[in-house]
């Protein structure tokens, strides 16, 4: 098949091509424009968190508020009344409600893990309650997440934001921290502040010194560690002047026989034992994490401590024995107990 020569319409010149496409743009170009505008600042309400860009504020020197949830590092800036799109982590402009202000915090949050092993004292996991109070008013906030890096809100209250305190609350205690002074009541938590650093320790209790007494024979292992002295334990705070004083203990009876080696020896099993340690003659409120099996022993005593803290502690468990064998012509009991335990000087 053979085609006709093609020939241009008037309505096909490339000129009238070109101002279609420059009308086509034309209609383009006010599209665009309005792509650039702002989107409208959008309402905000009292007590509002707007998340905002850390390194963009310059805050005074970071307070510590440390709970049995963790550290809270917490720093302030001077309020203001409006947010730059560019100081919002969504690049939204804002205006503070009414006659408010935002007042900028600047924290990060670290949880119970820098307490290491201490943790296991404080019992089951609290939530953390923050409140900013500023004008007589008291603003709820969510705290951080746990982690590394510091992060940005600017809390949306009612007046010029001056004069601002957050109140950190675990478990029923508050700790009140001074936005301008830094100034922080730490109540009875303060005791809290050294247990991240405080390493613990393991130590041999001086046997050698408690076994004394001649024709007993005993096979023991005691060690103690680290006291740990809390104000927190097992979801308690402590009454003021008091301190929860833990220290765990092991120990094991493996052998004990009386007797002559050369003439005649009654050997014993150990079938039970119990827990009689005191500091200055007063007995542990309880065991934490206790764990008993015939002659062995471990756990945590708990000792409620009134005033100083203690040097020295009185191991001491009583033993139930039964006669399992002699060698030799022997008067020796079927049953019998054996206290045994001495005086440690307590580790901090």
């Amino acid at each position: 098949m053979t085609l006709p020569p093609y020939t241009m319409s008037p309505m096909e010149s490339p000129g009238r091509r070109r101002l279609l496409a420059l009308a086509a743009l034309g209609l383009l170009l006010p599209l665009t424009a309005c792509s650039d505008d702002e989107p409208e600042s959008p309402d905000t309400k009292l007590g509002d968190q707007v998340s905002g860009r850390a390194g963009d504020l310059e805050t005074g020197e970071p307070t510590a508020v440390i709970t049995p949830a963790g550290r809270l590092s917490v720093s302030f800036a001077d309020p203001v009344t409006e947010l730059d799109k560019d100081e919002t982590t969504d690049l939204t402009a804002r205006s503070a409600p009414g006659d408010g202000s935002f007042v900028p915090v600047v924290w990060s949050f670290e949880n119970d893990k820098i307490f290491g092993e201490i943790t296991r004292l404080f019992g089951d996991r609290q939530p953390l309650e923050v409140d900013l109070v500023t004008g007589g008013e008291r603003y709820s906030l969510t705290p951080p997440d746990s982690g590394p890096g510091k992060t940005a809100e600017y809390v949306a209250v009612e007046g010029s934001g001056e004069d601002v305190s957050l109140e950190v609350t675990y478990d029923g205690l508050t700790q009140t921290l001074d936005a301008e002074s830094g100034k922080l009541d730490k109540g009875v938590a303060a005791a809290l502040y050294d247990l991240p650093k405080t390493k613990i320790k393991i130590k041999d209790c001086p046997t050698k010194k408690w076994f004394t007494q001649a024709l007993i024979y005993q096979q023991y292992e005691c060690r103690y560690t680290t006291a740990i002295p809390s104000p927190y334990v097992v979801n308690e705070w402590v009454k003021k002047g008091h301190t929860w004083l833990a220290v765990t203990v092991a120990t094991n009876l493996a052998l004990y026989a009386t007797g002559e080696l050369d003439a005649a020896i009654a050997s014993y099993d150990v079938v039970g034992n119990k827990e009689l340690s005191t500091i200055d003659g007063e007995k542990p409120l309880g065991t934490l994490n206790e764990r008993v099996n015939e002659g062995a022993a471990s756990g945590t005593l708990v000792f409620d401590i009134n005033g100083k803290l203690p040097k020295m502690m009185q191991i001491l468990r009583e033993y139930k024995l039964n006669l399992n064998g002699a060698v030799g012509k022997i008067d020796a009991p079927q049953k019998r107990t054996a206290k045994i335990g001495g005086e440690i000087e307590l580790v901090y």
